[in-house]
């Protein structure tokens, strides 16, 4: 990180440490150079931030307290713990009831002063390497694209399993892809085969999903088996998209083949047209998460500053 150009400030915490107590780590590095304080990027299993009432991928069995890194990322906020009470989700995860230590808020209480995106190889059992393993594996490929061992093809490929449904789940993909690549090079192909062939600079895959997996993309399972050559990457469907699951398929994505980063784009879209400028992925991410009218969210004209929206990968 101090290659890239960046001046980087290390805290060590114990991932059973409450989440408040990382947020005063944050907080306190922060107030001490606000002007130069940008990015936060939690390496390994960082205690995760819960919040909210919500259900963005729409199915009743998840509606509840979702993973919301941006907790870390709002210095001036007020977050409470006080007043949601829902049992409904079918995973105790995403129940949240008063003073349980998840956070109330579905909607972000006020913009994001910082960066935020993570690398967590927690709970991937599917995986033979340990936890360890997969964290010096990711690290070594990052370093090879950094240091330019490692070039793909300036291209991206596109599959989009819900094509009867008008919102459109790709739409950011389609429309963002191509300055990063060339109109020409965003291809409407089979995610799967296409990958397994080709080292492409991006991937969109969208399909019915469960905690690891999309229908005719892959699974966790296939990331585990399988050497998958997209080098940024964005995913869609059901229940992945509360990455803190076991075996969740957006975190598996980052310890297979040549991937370096992932996002859950299509509740809201997700663009990042941005790094064709030479900006950076944690400048992306929070343009989509401060959003209200920039950007078009989606055809819904929601999901703007929900607290789902996060990175994976290095910021």
């Amino acid at each position: 990180l101090e290659a890239d150009g960046w001046f980087v400030q290390q805290q060590l915490v114990n991932r059973n440490d409450n989440v408040t107590q990382v947020k005063s780590l944050i907080q306190s590095m922060y107030s001490n150079d606000p002007l130069e304080t940008k990015t936060i990027f939690l390496l390994g299993h960082v205690p995760v931030p819960y919040s909210g009432d919500l259900n963005p991928d729409g199915h009743p069995d998840h509606l509840g307290a979702w993973p919301a890194d941006v907790f870390y990322a709002d210095m001036d906020g007020i977050w409470t713990d006080n007043s949601v009470n829902d049992f409904s989700a079918s995973d105790p995860r995403n129940q949240n009831i008063p003073n349980d230590g998840k956070m109330d808020q579905s909607v972000l209480p006020s913009d994001l002063e910082l960066e935020i995106s993570r690398v967590d190889f927690y709970m991937l059992p599917t995986f033979t390497e340990t936890e360890s393993q997969l964290m010096i594996s990711y690290l070594n490929k990052l370093h090879d694209f950094k240091t330019r061992q490692y070039i793909p093809q300036d291209s991206a490929v596109v599959e989009d399993n819900f094509g009867g449904m008008a919102e459109g789940f790709s739409g950011a993909a389609l429309a963002g892809l191509s300055p990063l690549v060339g109109i020409n090079e965003v291809k409407i192909a089979d995610y799967t085969s296409t990958l397994l062939a080709n080292d492409f600079l991006w991937a969109y895959g969208a399909g019915g999903g469960w905690y690891s997996g999309a229908s005719g993309i892959a699974s966790t399972s296939d990331f585990a088996t399988n050497n998958y050559k997209s080098t940024f990457s964005m995913l869609f469907g059901s229940y992945f998209g509360d990455w803190d699951a076991t075996d969740n398929f957006m975190r598996a994505s980052l310890a297979s083949g040549k991937t370096l980063t992932c996002s859950w784009s299509g509740r809201p879209y997700i663009y990042y047209h941005q790094l064709s400028m030479g900006n950076h992925f944690g400048q992306s991410i929070k343009a989509a998460q401060n959003n209200i009218s920039a950007y078009f969210s989606s055809t819904l004209n929601t999901f703007t500053r929900w607290i789902h929206i996060a990175q994976l990968g290095d910021p």
